[in-house]
Parts: structure tokens; C-alpha cells; sequence
């Protein structure tokens, strides 16, 4: 019986918590992650991209789709549901109302029957999750999923959701509509899909960059050898002498007398006037 509360009800039908091949639209749980092998750790880590988050783990998660099987194992793409620390304490407060999740979107976040369900303004709110008839979640109050995070797990880190004495399912309509959710709000949600544990066949190769198509035409080849032309030889400068000139002083008029009413200033300037026309002579 589960630790979260006691379903006096059991619904007809119901089986019990499966333990691996799982469906889409299962609740399943993802271990501890102090609980996985360094083999499991390994397959993990062939996302670098966007690895799984540790605060992930020890959470039921939903099986959004089954891979093909791999020589790897079968691995599943799931997202987690949680409380998000949400319970009587804080009046069964809403992620989106908490400080600590203040940053995301609130549109982000889905509720299942019973849950808080987040009321934008100008539109109407998001349909809640609903699980199969006469079917609830452990902690009806506090079941939210963020669907902004997917993962793409091992089938060996996954195991029963004890939370529940039956095996908890989404409906199709449910399902579907969360999965639609996702690809609009989940921006690597398509490399998940694409990614080749899921669809890798008979095993788990790495995919291959797609050439990109050329963005000009390629050109069309010669239907003759271009023809090699030599360069032109430099053409040699012809320097021409200059004859050198002869140039001939003729002598010049006699230097101007000082007058008699010269300033001193004057004097000096004819004296110099002197000086110079008879070097020049």
C-alpha cells in the first residue's frame, strides 16, 4: 500500500504498478539517482546538450513516447511530474506563485485534476490532465508537470510508481494534449524525437550532418584548357643626361649712396645692401 495515502477504492480493471514495458501515457518512476550504474550513467550522458537534472530523479514521470529497441536496451522519453515543494504547510501554493519558480513561465506548467490550474488573462486556461476513469494521483492537490523539460532515459533507471496500489494511466486525449503542449513549449523537444535512441534501429549510431545544398549554382567545366599567356617583359626606362648649364653673372648697377637724412635704421639697412652688391661684383 503506498506511503502517500490509502485508496479504499480500487477501480475495476486496475493491475498493479508495472516494473518495464511501459505504454505511452504510463506513470512510471525514475530512480535516485544514487541508484544508477555507471552504465546507466553512461547512456545517459550521450545527451551533452541538455542532460538530465538530478533534482529530476526520485519523481513519478510520465512516458510521453517508447522508443524502438536498441541493442543499447529500450529507452523512453518521459517528463516528471511534482509537488514543487507545495502542501498543506503553504496552503498547497502553485509553482508559479512560489519565489523560487518566479522566473519561469506560468504558461509552462500543466495541472492534473485537482491542482491549481494556472488562469491567464484574456484566454482561457489549459484543460487539466486527466487520468483514466476512477483513476487519481497520489498527491491530488500538488501534480504539476513543466513542460520544458523532457528526457530520453533508460528503461533500467525506471521503475513501479509505489505512490499508487494500481498502475496510473493518462488518458489518450490527455496524453495527446500534453504532448502538443510540449513541442510548443519545448524548444529541443524535437531533437528528442529525432534523437537515434529513440529510433535507432538495431543500434544506437550517431546521426549524420545533412550536406547543406549549395547556395550558387556550381559552375559549368571548360571544354578547353585555358592557354597559359606569359606575362609581358618590363619595358627598360630611358634615362636622358641633362647638359649641365653654364650660368653667367652679369655685374650690376653700383650700390644706392646712404642720404644725408638717413635714420640709423636706415643706415644699417643700406649699409648691408652695400655688403651684399659687392660680393655679388
Amino acid at each position: 500500500m503506498s506511503r502517500y495515502y490509502s485508496e479504499p477504492n480500487i477501480p475495476r480493471g486496475a493491475v498493479r504498478p508495472k516494473s518495464c514495458d511501459w505504454a505511452e501515457g504510463d506513470i512510471a518512476y525514475l530512480k535516485r539517482i544514487e541508484q544508477f550504474t555507471q552504465e546507466q550513467i553512461e547512456l545517459l550522458e550521450l545527451e551533452k546538450e541538455y542532460p538530465l537534472h538530478a533534482a529530476a530523479t526520485n519523481h513519478p514521470v510520465i512516458i510521453l513516447q517508447k522508443g524502438n529497441p536498441t541493442s543499447k536496451g529500450q529507452f523512453y522519453l518521459v517528463c516528471t511530474v511534482s509537488a514543487y515543494s507545495s502542501g498543506p504547510e503553504n496552503n498547497y501554493l502553485a509553482p508559479w506563485k512560489q519565489f523560487v519558480h518566479y522566473a519561469k513561465n506560468p504558461e509552462s506548467f500543466r495541472s492534473f485534476a485537482g491542482s491549481e490550474i494556472y488562469q491567464p488573462r484574456g484566454k482561457a486556461p489549459e484543460a487539466a490532465l486527466q487520468l483514466k476513469q476512477g483513476q487519481r494521483m497520489p498527491k491530488p492537490k500538488t501534480s504539476w508537470v513543466y513542460t520544458k523539460h523532457a528526457w530520453i532515459v533508460p528503461e533500467s533507471v525506471l521503475g513501479p510508481f509505489k505512490g499508487s496500489p494500481y498502475q496510473l494511466e493518462m488518458t489518450k486525449e490527455s496524453h495527446n494534449d500534453l504532448l502538443a503542449h510540449m513541442q510548443r513549449s519545448c524548444h529541443y523537444l524535437k531533437k528528442r524525437l529525432e534523437d537515434p535512441r529513440m529510433f535507432g534501429g538495431a543500434g544506437i549510431v550517431t546521426p549524420r550532418t545533412p550536406p547543406r545544398s549549395p547556395t550558387r549554382s556550381p559552375r559549368k567545366p571548360r571544354s578547353s584548357p585555358r592557354k597559359f599567356v606569359p606575362a609581358p617583359a618590363p619595358t627598360p626606362k630611358i634615362v636622358t643626361a641633362v647638359p649641365a648649364t653654364t650660368c653667367s653673372w652679369s655685374r650690376v648697377a653700383a650700390a644706392p649712396a646712404i642720404p644725408s637724412k638717413a635714420t640709423s635704421n636706415e643706415t644699417k639697412v643700406f649699409k648691408k645692401l652695400n655688403r651684399a652688391m659687392a660680393i655679388v661684383n
